[in-house]
């Protein structure tokens, strides 16, 4: 069942990209052009130094790269609930968005933002102290193997798959107390413990629904791993792929928890 929970979100999300588009593309352009202002910004500086013969890292002004900084955050906040709002009513409810600009004064989105942050901040209280673990107990391992000075192969291996459990433990949670949000987009709301309660049944199935999530962000890294040339040409290319790539694995994210939730509470079959 975990398995065919992933492979349905998927199939959701290829089988309508022009709705995941009507959703998303407003927010992808302002994105696009705010990493446009960032890169201007730093790499004009850095042409400008460097045919001046000056320090190539002297910084952009601090007042600028601020507002750029919060306008970023701002568009990936609001841009994300809207897009996850939209696309968890189309699932649930079968709501096209017919315009190619949606955004509705009636949808929760404060609401929404708000409890995305408090869920990255239980993973937080959760997680960062075994992280730390990580770090006491493999400290000299992940600094030999920066310098080039250690680290065993058998230690490094360790290692990754602490990295690998804990992603995955992180992934499990998500979905397990992540049904707060599906509830938001169809005006209702339940708390994180009925979240938890509601999921019991299907814990089991979710563990390997995390794990499919995990494995299926790792495929730009082992793509691009495996790809020894470096140029221009392929890093424009790394960027968009990479791009396009989290934008599927946000949406069939969220299609996830919006189909457990459909599961769970609502007796949908899967």
């Amino acid at each position: 069942m975990g398995y065919r929970i992933f492979a349905l979100c998927l199939k959701q999300v290829f089988g309508h990209l022009g709705v995941a588009l009507r959703l998303s593309w407003f927010w992808l352009l302002l994105g696009l052009l705010l990493f446009l202002g960032f890169f201007g910004m730093f790499g004009g500086l850095d042409q400008q130094a460097g045919s001046e013969g000056v320090q190539p890292h002297a910084g952009p002004p601090v007042f600028l790269t601020l507002l750029l900084s919060i306008a970023t955050m701002v568009v990936f906040l609001l841009g994300g609930a809207v897009i996850a709002i939209g696309w968890h009513r189309f699932v649930l409810l079968d709501e096209e968005p017919q315009n190619f600009f949606v955004l509705r004064r009636q949808w929760s989105i404060g609401t929404y933002v708000i409890r995305g942050l408090l869920i990255m901040l239980i993973l937080a209280a959760v997680f960062l102290p075994l992280l730390l673990i990580l770090v006491l107990v493999f400290g000299s391992v992940i600094f030999g193997s920066v310098t080039n000075e250690g680290g065993s192969s058998n230690s490094l291996f360790v290692m990754a798959a602490f990295l690998l459990l804990v992603n995955v433990a992180a992934t499990w949670v998500i979905l397990r107390i992540g049904l707060v949000l599906p509830t938001i987009a169809v005006d209702k709301r339940i708390s994180f413990g009925e979240s938890i309660r509601l999921t019991r049944h299907v814990a089991g199935p979710l563990l390997v629904t995390a794990v499919c999530i995990v494995v299926f962000n790792f495929i730009p890294t082992f793509l691009f791993e495996i790809v020894s040339t470096q140029s221009t040409a392929l890093e424009i290319v790394r960027m968009a792929f990479t791009t396009a790539f989290s934008w599927i694995s946000f949406l069939v994210s969220i299609g996830i928890l919006t189909v457990v939730y459909g599961h769970c509470a609502e007796n949908r079959p899967v």
